[in-house]
């Protein structure tokens, strides 16, 4: 009936009827024929309510419904990864490609990009129709590993294969004036911190004895109060030996 229905070549109903499972073969003719796609099987349900075979029909339909449920779990899906994503775009390099496509880019430009990043319909569509298309479309290739934080190359190379030299030019320029200052701030805490290490080797052979240059300096003399020998060194000498001072009183004192 179904073969009647959807007026089949003969040459298919011998194939059908000979088969073990014919529900299959007719399905997979109706889906070359295009007559039903995977996630459309409408006219099949009709069909099957024509020809009064309703408990097939129902079958198909909650098929139908299954199938749209899927497609409703996996867009909200793609929604919270999306979410995800944009709270990755903290990085200086992805903030820069946003910019630059932001700026120098059109909505016909984002379009051919998708296209040339062979970005699904949706997705594509969900570029063309966003306040912000060059975030979404870098959500997008971050996602599939096409970009990352310390690697734009791919990005680069497909403006240029879409046209957008200019374009390519301005961010490779922008993100090498990023790792310039990058390599500026790299360079000035090196500095900053061979400053402090030098300081700190300084105080510390300040505050070591100036006999043993070895333990910390712990003992007061009186009365040129200098502070400039450890406990043991102090018990071998009479006068200071900083201002040879005679030393007449000794005082512990206790370094934080």
């Amino acid at each position: 009936m179904l073969c009647t229905f959807f007026e089949l070549p003969p040459r298919y109903l011998d194939e059908i009827s000979q088969s073990h499972h014919p529900g299959l073969k007719v399905v997979q003719h109706l889906e070359v024929r295009g007559i039903i796609r995977p996630e459309d099987v409408t006219r099949l349900e009709v069909a099957l309510e024509r020809v009064n075979l309703i408990r097939a029909a129902n079958q198909v339909k909650e098929y139908q419904q299954m199938i749209s449920r899927l497609q409703i779990n996996s867009e909200e899906q793609e929604e919270e990864e999306d979410e995800e994503e944009y709270n990755e775009f903290e990085d200086h390099d992805y903030q820069t490609a946003i910019q630059a496509l932001s700026d120098y880019t059109t909505p016909a430009d984002m379009t051919r990009l998708c296209a040339f990043f062979a970005l699904t319909h949706r997705q594509t569509e969900k570029v063309r129709s966003s306040d912000t298309p060059a975030r979404d479309f870098l959500s997008y290739l971050n996602r599939r590993g096409t970009i990352a934080p310390d690697d734009m190359t791919f990005l680069v190379e497909g403006l240029k294969e879409v046209g957008l030299v200019n374009v390519a030019q301005r961010l490779t320029t922008m993100l090498q004036e990023i790792e310039s200052k990058e390599v500026e701030a790299e360079s000035a805490l090196t500095v900053t911190g061979d400053l402090e290490s030098q300081e700190i080797e300084k105080l510390r052979e300040k505050n070591l004895c100036k006999i043993c240059l070895d333990n910390d300096v712990e003992v007061l003399f009186f009365p040129c109060k200098h502070l400039v020998t450890c406990a043991d060194c102090a018990t071998r000498i009479d006068t200071c030996p900083i201002c040879r001072t005679e030393i007449d009183d000794k005082v512990y004192v206790y370094m934080p």
